[in-house]
Parts: C-alpha cells; structure tokens; sequence
C-alpha cells in the first residue's frame, strides 16, 4: 500500500492533526509535504500506516541525543 498524506492548513491548536510519527513512511510523507509546499499535512486517511519497531535502548540513545540538542540550543 502507498502512503497518502493528505495537505492541512496551517491551524491554531496543531494536536488535532493526526500524524503518525511513528510510522515507517513518516519521512516519506514529510518529504512529500515539504516538495509541495504544503503548510501541513495529515495522515488521518492514510491505510498505508507501518509501526517502527525499536529496542528500547534505541529510544533512551534517541531521548539523550534530543536533549543534548536542546541543552545546545540552550533550552534546560
């Protein structure tokens, strides 16, 4: 199945779009999103969702990684 990220306007409260980020094709939809120049996308009508499966030491050195980002950009 293909993914079809669907374009959103931009909105006041971002929580109702519905992403799944955690999807395979996220990347993918992002991509497409940024080439058309959208000013969002949903993926709310998408059957092409796969789930990422990690370790969860993945996730812990992907947690430490964010917060080093924030701690340089000066956020604590």
């Amino acid at each position: 199945m293909t993914p079809n990220p669907l374009p959103v306007e931009a909105v006041q409260e971002p929580a109702r779009v519905r992403r799944r980020v955690l999807c395979l094709h996220y990347g993918d939809c992002l991509d497409q999103a940024v080439e058309r120049r959208w000013d969002g996308f949903t993926c709310g009508e998408c059957r092409a969702y796969r789930s990422i499966a990690r370790c969860p030491e993945s996730w812990i050195e992907d947690a430490l990684a964010c917060r080093a980002l924030l701690r340089a950009m000066g956020f604590s």
